[in-house]
């Protein structure tokens, strides 16, 4: 669905300050999804985003405290500085009393915790930059899409930031198909069912597999009953797993994802004592 523009031909840019890679990516990725006319620029330290903050007109910022080199409470008299009528939320996994009141100080526009509610964080931008209300998506997203260039993990991490109950239906061009289901953004179920229907998969090894596979397509099943639970893991951590077992993947032949790696995939040492001569 595209969205109008804000203020005539003007996008709107945002700067995420968010030094986790794979969390960076995916609340960027989803923002620019909820909201069209806005561009995402992302920073993973205070180094680039100071160089950002000097060279764009930014509108937005979502600061994360924890930097490798600072914190995204000092980054906030900058932002005041340069850009005083910019409008910020911060995000962190350590929502301390402290942080909040030197939040507050700053006249911080919201205070969120991780795991980030994308959709929230959407309305927030949206609200308070005055997107005009058929702008934003309605609550009833229920319409056909054809988006290219887009990964298993692309379309589960959206899926996840938007705390979506869904059941997922991949297929390959082989004919094999792969089900993710999710409860409210948490993957909770996978299976994967070869053209022959032997030798079929679930769990964490069913979800690793699914992500590996290279084209075909994905359907949304929208909300389905969850067969049973075999994944407890939290989705962050099942994607940052994700990108380690495809790295140690070799070119021929896929090794067990890292959860299934037990202590006994290695051979124990010999035995057999030393013969005495």
């Amino acid at each position: 669905m595209a969205l109008e523009p804000v203020f005539g031909m003007k996008q709107i840019r945002i700067l995420l300050v968010e030094d986790a890679f794979v969390t960076s990516v995916a609340i960027g990725r989803a923002l620019e999804f909820e909201l069209s006319d806005c561009v995402v620029m992302r920073a993973q330290s205070l180094y680039e985003a100071r160089l950002l903050l000097k060279t764009y007109d930014l509108d937005f910022f979502v600061v994360d405290i924890h930097l490798p080199d600072g914190s995204g409470l000092d980054f906030l008299a900058e932002i005041g500085q340069r850009k005083p009528s910019a409008l910020v939320v911060i995000i962190t996994s350590t929502p301390l009393p402290k942080y909040r009141q030197r939040a507050a100080e700053w006249g911080v526009l919201h205070f969120m915790e991780k795991p980030v509610n994308v959709a929230s964080l959407a309305r927030i931008i949206a609200q308070h930059l005055r997107l005009p209300e058929g702008a934003r998506p309605p609550s009833d997203t229920s319409f056909t899409a054809s988006l290219r260039k887009l990964s298993p993990v692309d379309v589960i991490q959206l899926k996840c930031l938007a705390r979506a109950t869904v059941r997922l239906d991949f297929s390959k061009r082989d004919g094999t198909l792969g089900r993710i289901y999710l409860n409210n953004g948490e993957i909770v179920q996978a299976e994967v069912t070869p053209p022959s229907g032997a030798a079929c998969k679930e769990g964490v090894a069913a979800f690793y597999e699914i992500l590996s596979w290279r084209g075909g397509k994905v359907e949304e099943a929208g909300t389905s009953h969850i067969p049973k639970q075999t994944i407890n893991e939290s989705w962050q951590g099942l994607m940052l797993n994700a990108v380690q077992w495809a790295d140690e993947r070799p070119s021929e032949g896929s090794p067990q994802p890292p959860e299934n790696r037990l202590p006994s995939d290695n051979p124990p040492a010999s035995e057999n004592p030393p013969s005495s001569g």
